[in-house]
């Protein structure tokens, strides 16, 4: 079985499969890479992320404290986690691994009562 995944990505799913009898090749299908900032990012009220690895390489870059009072939307448990752990409050998990869920809870929570 040919098994695309980001590099670093979790190995729990690969394993499942390899336990029950499959044969898997992991095949980094992408990656997140520290980005080169002249200066700090604009302004904004909202920041999304996606994977663990992408608010991880955020923080590193930056640190927590952009992040500070906004509105943290994250796509799942393990992104949220993350976030957790490097002190990242979030307010918004998508329900399914997909962008169309993140942006369909984000408009959800964003929308007046």
């Amino acid at each position: 079985m040919l098994f695309p995944q980001a590099v670093g990505g979790r190995d729990e799913l690969s394993k499942y499969l390899t336990g029950q009898g499959c044969i898997v090749d992991v095949v980094p299908a992408s990656q997140t890479i520290p980005i080169k900032l002249a200066s700090p990012p604009p302004s904004f009220d909202v920041a999304t992320f996606a994977s663990p690895s992408a608010l991880n390489a955020f923080v590193a870059k930056l640190t927590v404290a952009p992040l500070r009072d906004k509105v943290i939307a994250v796509m799942g448990p393990t992104t949220r986690d993350a976030a957790a752990a490097a002190g990242v409050a979030v307010q918004v998990i998508a329900p399914t691994p997909s962008v169309s869920a993140l942006v369909a809870a984000l408009c959800a929570f964003r929308r007046p009562s």
